[in-house]
């Protein structure tokens, strides 16, 4: 009776148990019952997934009246169904994602590179062919195909300059957004080309889906490419997508734009023959055409006459009399009161009339583009500021030298980084110079200093882009190259030095062999590391990174001014002096296992003779005070008389070294 009632009791608790479990609704059904896509993420084919995998799966269809249950896959867009994969046994398909790619790219017309809305679905057949399906799974597909350039349109067919609206804005183009490499950021160049001319980089880096320029920006642009100046001409447009993976970009269709243009050649210079110095345009002062902006010269000219009666004078663009002019309309006001009144004149009218000013040294402005001349007579420039001697509340005398055409602080100044200052005019506020340190413009805003230290500052108006020089008065007596060229060792105390020239501009020169060289050099102030970025054809400035140079021997000039250095590879190292009466050199060849140069040169005692490079004198050895060879040091003297062999070591050590041996 035991076992009877644990059997009993067993089998009610299954009975129990299994009354109590949730039934499904076809647990008592035998109708047919379609399969059930499992759910499924978006699809991403990218060059990089390509080779993976993409798996549907679905539960298992029932009671199907079938000898054997086969799943055919179907995928869905654009109205219509296509058979991806037939007679499926298992529950599940895969296929690699370059094969599905192929699939889409055969069957539906999609957009390239981008993303697309499909639908999968999967059916089974009774023995009697009646076909039951799933319900769609949708889902979205990302494929990869060839890149798709931008479609551009042209904003206008045709444009004519207007040289007396320079900053207006031309919009040129627009154009559709590329689709390139999947994840990665789409940037723009738009370049211009002129009839069968190369194409010129407008613009690069561009994030936007059009492009536009000013006129003045234009003009130059179209002529530089080739088109004719004060003509009509086609200039043809193009953009291009860049991305990571495709640097160079892909290129979009071309558009064509008539441009008429205005003049934007200009001579070189402008003399100013004149009644100050005889109307001699062969001997009168010049001002050079600016580098930075067509048609603009500027600088100081002293207009002084000999009886300080007014002065009248021309433009000339030779120094002869061709192509001179004046202008008619000169106004000229006098500003200021007692020592420093002074003259401002202005005109925009270009003719053949002579300029009339009353006597003195002058700032002159001419903007041949645009046909207007400025003048402010300067009895003095004043250099002020928020640093510590002036407080904006004291001008500080600069000193005008006429041959170098700087003006020159005459009092050494402390100066702090953020410090900000101009230079003015007459001790009057409303003529001034102000802008960038790189870049000094009439009546620009304040300049901001960016070092800490004692200077003397100069403002250079040597050429008609003005900048500031401004002069660390701690100079060492020299500085030096660390690097790994030559068997050097990143020594910034005792790496080759570049001795101090001119102590004024903080002008360093020196010729040094470079062979070997992996990672570059710096050149080294005392403790400061300083490096460079450029290269020996477009010359360096001092930017933090090594600087690098092929093989070789170079003449350096490193200037602190203005934060510059210029390499000029030596081609001829060369002996001259008093046993050829100094009329040539005795060339030295250079000897590539030991990186010196060598030559023989037959002397008499007391004959005095030099090594120099290039075959000229901007660049030489001789001896200093200890006897160490430096740029444009003494003359070397004959201790004896004799035939020498001559070595000249440029590449190893702290300096350059030779050695004679007598044969």
């Amino acid at each position: 009776m035991r076992l009877l009632k644990n059997i009993f009791w067993a089998t009610a608790a299954t009975i129990a148990a299994v009354s109590c479990s949730i039934v499904s609704e076809d647990t008592f059904s035998t109708s047919p019952a379609a399969p059930v896509l499992d759910s499924h993420t978006d699809i991403l084919i990218t060059e990089g997934t390509k080779s993976e995998d993409v798996t549907f799966s679905w539960t298992k269809a029932r009671f199907i009246d079938a000898d054997e249950i086969l799943y055919d896959v179907y995928v869905s867009a654009e109205d219509k169904d296509v058979l991806l994969a037939k007679d499926i046994k298992d529950t599940y398909y895969t296929t690699p994602k370059e094969s599905f790619r192929s699939f889409l790219i055969d069957n539906f017309n999609f957009v390239k590179n981008t993303t697309h809305s499909v639908s999968v679905f999967v059916t089974v057949s009774d023995r009697n062919g009646v076909q039951i399906s799933s319900s769609n799974l949708d889902i979205k597909v990302y494929y990869y195909e060839d890149a798709v350039p931008s479609e551009v349109t042209p904003a206008i067919t045709s444009v004519v300059l207007d040289k007396s609206t320079p900053s207006e804005s031309v919009a040129l183009l627009s154009w559709s957004e590329a689709r390139l490499i999947y994840g990665e950021e789409v940037s723009y160049k738009v370049t211009l080309s002129v009839g069968e001319g190369e194409e010129a980089v407008l613009a690069s880096g561009l994030f936007d889906t059009s492009f536009a320029m000013t006129v003045d920006a234009l003009n130059e642009a179209a002529i530089a490419a080739g088109a004719a100046e004060a003509a009509e001409s086609e200039l043809t447009f193009k953009v291009y997508a860049c991305c990571e993976s495709l640097p160079e970009g892909i290129v979009s269709n071309t558009v064509k734009i008539n441009v008429t243009t205005y003049v934007a050649t200009f001579p070189d210079a402008m003399w100013l023959p004149g009644s100050y110095q005889g109307w001699a345009p062969a001997t009168a002062p010049s001002l050079k055409q600016s580098a930075k902006t067509k048609g603009m010269y500027q600088g100081f000219v002293d207009l002084t006459t000999a009886d300080g009666a007014d002065v009248q004078f021309k433009f000339s663009p030779n120094p002869r009399w061709e192509g001179d002019f004046g202008f008619s309309d000169v106004t000229v006001e006098t500003k200021g009161s007692g020592e420093l009144s002074f003259a401002v004149a202005s005109a925009a009218t270009v003719s053949g009339d002579n300029i009339v000013v009353p006597s003195g040294i002058y700032y002159i402005k001419l903007d041949k583009k645009f046909g207007t001349l400025t003048m402010v007579q300067t009895k003095n420039l004043e250099l002020i500021g928020s640093f510590a001697a002036s407080g904006w509340g004291k001008g500080l005398e600069m000193e005008w030298n006429g041959t170098s055409k700087t003006w020159t602080s005459k009092q050494n100044i402390d100066l702090a980084a953020g410090d900000e200052f101009k230079f003015r005019f007459n001790s009057n506020w409303d003529y001034s110079f102000g802008g960038t340190a790189e870049k000094v413009d009439f009546a620009g805003g304040n300049i901001v200093f960016q070092k800490t230290g004692t200077y003397k500052v100069i403002l250079d108006a040597s050429s008609s882009d003005f900048f500031v020089n401004a002069l660390d008065l701690n100079m060492p007596a020299y500085i030096t190259m660390p690097g790994d060229y030559s068997g050097h060792n990143w020594n910034i105390d005792n790496d080759f030095r570049l001795y101090l020239k001119d102590e004024n501009q903080g002008i360093y020169k020196g010729t040094v062999t470079m062979y070997g060289a992996t990672y570059g050099f710096k050149f080294g102030k005392v403790a400061e590391w300083i490096g460079m970025s450029g290269s020996v054809e477009s010359g360096f400035v001092f930017a933090g990174d090594n600087g690098m140079v092929a093989d070789g021997t170079y003449s350096w000039e490193v200037n602190f001014s203005t934060n510059t250095a210029v390499a000029i590879p030596v081609t001829k190292v060369g002996m001259i002096g008093g046993f050829n009466n100094w009329g040539g050199d005795v060339e030295m060849t250079f000897d590539p296992e030991t990186l010196t140069y060598k030559g023989e040169v037959t002397l008499e005692v007391g004959q005095e003779w030099k090594f120099r490079f290039n075959g000229g004198w901007d660049f030489n050895y001789g001896l200093n005070a200890e006897g160490i060879l430096v740029n444009d040091g003494g003359n070397i003297k004959a201790t004896e008389a004799g035939t020498f062999e001559v070595v000249l070591d440029m590449a190893h050590g702290s300096y350059a070294t030779y050695t004679m041996t007598k044969k």
